[in-house]
């Protein structure tokens, strides 16, 4: 086989099994190729806003506006999916990431429920009723927080802007063993 055809065959197969997956809410695991979890916020209203990429081992969406006053610069609350390869293996995933950056202070409480919301919907897709009870308390707090599945580390981190007048708040899934 051809390395174009092993590339085609390889691509089917992540496809197939990220659907199946993705059909069958729980039941992802820690160990697919970065790849098989691009679709994985689609549902929730951030689909990827790019191909993966080979090279880097990742894919995600574009921001999206959750609050409706700008902050700092005159930019908005928002949110973004991400998934990353492991940067000494881009073939293998390093973690998933949802990241809100808050830009006016003022509106962080609905920002932080709207990333609740999210991370609720992400949750639920890869660890269906097994997910962590109090992940979305945890982001409404904005606290760090972090929980052990059987195969995922799950984290809620926050780190303020060196300005002080905003910060980024993230909930991470991350395989066990990274």
């Amino acid at each position: 086989m051809n390395s174009n055809a092993l590339k085609a065959s390889t691509a089917a197969l992540l496809t197939a099994t990220a659907a199946t997956a993705l059909a069958n809410p729980g039941t992802l695991p820690a160990n697919l190729h970065p790849r098989a979890y691009c679709a994985l916020a689609k549902d929730s209203g951030l689909p990827s806003r790019k191909p993966y990429s080979e090279a880097s081992g990742t894919c995600g969406s574009d921001r999206k506006q959750v609050t409706p006053t700008p902050g700092v610069a005159g930019l908005h609350n928002s949110v973004f999916y991400a998934v990353l390869g492991a940067t000494d293996n881009p073939r293998t995933l390093d973690r998933l990431s949802l990241v809100l950056n808050v830009n006016n202070v003022k509106e962080g409480d609905a920002a932080k429920k709207a990333l609740a919301q999210y991370a609720e919907q992400l949750a639920t897709r890869v660890f269906g009723e097994t997910r962590p009870p109090d992940l979305a308390s945890a982001v409404i707090q904005g606290k760090p927080k972090s929980w052990r599945l059987p195969a995922w580390h799950v984290e809620v981190a926050r780190e303020d802007f060196e300005n002080k007048k905003g910060y980024t708040l993230y909930v991470r899934l991350i395989p066990s063993g990274q």
